[in-house]
């Protein structure tokens, strides 16, 4: 079971981090916080299990980042999705859709 639910959450974390950024631009512990407090708790993801994502993410041209200072020397890296990345992640949105319809409709 265990091995299932690691799967499920795998690939579907991509999707959840682009409709986070769609929101809004967000840094990497932002992300994980809000994953993690929208879900209860029931989900929750290493900052750096993100990144590679990211930057798959980047590397399609999904997202692109900038960077801030906060404070006097600490610096948080924004993630801003573009509008490419907000096409992808329609469709993935309604893949995904389609996808648990027709599951409801064996199970």
């Amino acid at each position: 079971m265990n091995t299932i639910v690691t799967n499920l959450k795998r690939a579907s974390i991509e999707i959840i981090l682009l409709s986070l950024l769609t929101e809004e631009d967000m840094y990497g512990y932002q992300l994980a916080q809000e994953i993690k407090k929208r879900t209860g708790g029931q989900l929750s993801m290493l900052e750096g299990s993100m990144y590679p994502i990211l930057n798959r993410l980047k590397s399609n041209g999904d997202v692109t980042f900038h960077t801030k200072i906060v404070g006097q020397k600490m610096r948080r890296v924004y993630y801003h999705i573009t509008d490419s990345g907000k096409e992808h992640y329609a469709e993935m949105k309604s893949v995904f859709n389609n996808n648990v319809a027709l599951i409801q409709e064996l199970i």
